[in-house]
């Protein structure tokens, strides 16, 4: 019920947030779960250009005032 009546909330406050939740989590690639019998994260070769990160964020993101 509780869980209803937040995304009915979230619809009205926002909409489409609903659609993009549900298409997001129809785009989820297998490296995204972190299931080892899905994807092999230990095969996985890190680059030495990986260790740099490509920009620095100015500022963290506050992910959860949405």
């Amino acid at each position: 019920q509780a869980m209803k009546a937040m995304l009915k909330s979230w619809d009205k406050q926002f909409p489409g947030r609903l659609e993009t939740i549900f298409t997001s989590l129809q785009n989820v690639a297998p490296s995204q779960l972190a299931d080892r019998q899905l994807f092999d994260f230990i095969g996985l070769m890190r680059s030495q250009d990986s260790a740099t990160p490509a920009a620095a964020p100015e500022a963290e993101l506050d992910i959860l005032s949405l």
